[in-house]
């Protein structure tokens, strides 16, 4: 029986798309109806990803899932869907009854547990990050332990919107190339002196090259009991219904209480993304570029 361990893939799917309009991770963006998710589903299997883990909202179709299912099991790839239930996490005696959607990314990868005994790699369903990305997280997951992550980290100019402020977490990293914070804000946009955003009732200015957070993470399976850690404390102090346990708030205290370290490794592909309604042509069109210049077959699946 073989004990290779799988190289394992963890899709975050469950966001609701507020500001999209939509399911984003299921939209179409090829005349044959391919979304996002699927081509990042492309990239990790040429990449030799062979376990693939997606959480998932309830709006999620059925057709989607199981097609998608076809095509990984065709491809001899292992499959999980699962469900992010905002109760996942939930100690016993604490009721957030009026809650009507999951707690955040924090608590998505937290889902996961079940059925990840492996490093996996994280990413967002909703993010195109470009072929040349997957190799080094599948590089990356023989590099990680209890105490040590990666992060795979953009420009920050490389990942605005045209159409409004994006939620991105400020990576500041030292010489050689360790995380020393991470810092999750709200309201970077592009303006005519740079990439700003406001925090504590003032307006910031970061270097276009400034590496922020896509959650493109590598863990080992230790960030579970972080995050079950993490996550009752969050609940403890009695959030707002509204409140989203942030991945990158989680590895930021964890780096605070220097329980793990986390080195930075900015991708060299290009980064695309649907935040608003609006981000769809551009990148429709750039994907269309791609398979023009065959770096992508259409239909995606043949």
């Amino acid at each position: 029986m073989s004990t290779t361990k799988p190289r394992t893939l963890l899709v975050l799917a469950g966001g609701l798309g507020s500001r999209y309009g939509s399911l984003k991770q299921i939209d179409g963006i090829t005349p044959h109806g391919e979304s996002i998710l699927e081509f990042s589903v492309f990239d990790a299997l040429a990449a030799g990803f062979t376990k693939f883990v997606f959480i998932i909202n309830r709006q999620i179709p059925a057709a989607f899932t199981e097609r998608l299912t076809v095509v990984l099991t065709q491809r001899q790839a292992e499959v999980h869907w699962v469900v992010q239930d905002p109760a996942v996490g939930v100690l016993p005696g604490l009721s957030y009854s009026e809650r009507t959607k999951p707690w955040g990314t924090g608590q998505a990868v937290l889902c996961a547990q079940p059925v990840i005994a492996e490093p996996f790699t994280v990413l967002n369903a909703d993010d195109f990050y470009g072929r040349e990305l997957y190799p080094l997280a599948s590089q990356a997951l023989g590099e990680v332990d209890a105490a040590t992550y990666q992060l795979l980290a953009f420009p920050v100019a490389a990942t605005l919107s045209e159409q409004g402020v994006v939620s991105r977490g400020i990576c500041q990293v030292d010489g050689q190339g360790w995380l020393q914070s991470i810092d999750e804000q709200h309201s970077l946009r592009r303006e005519a002196d740079g990439v700003v955003y406001e925090k504590d009732g003032q307006q910031l200015t970061l270097p276009p090259d400034q590496p922020v957070s896509m959650n493109c993470w590598v863990f080992d399976p230790s960030i579970f009991e972080h995050l079950g850690s993490l996550f009752a404390q969050f609940l403890g102090a009695a959030p707002a219904p509204t409140s989203e346990f942030y991945l990158p708030v989680a590895v930021q205290t964890l780096l605070a209480e220097d329980l793990i370290r986390v080195r930075v490794r900015l991708s060299p592909s290009r980064w695309m993304g649907v935040t608003y309604a609006g981000d769809k042509e551009q990148l429709v069109e750039f994907v269309q570029q791609e398979i023009a210049q065959h770096r992508y077959p259409a239909p995606l699946w043949t």
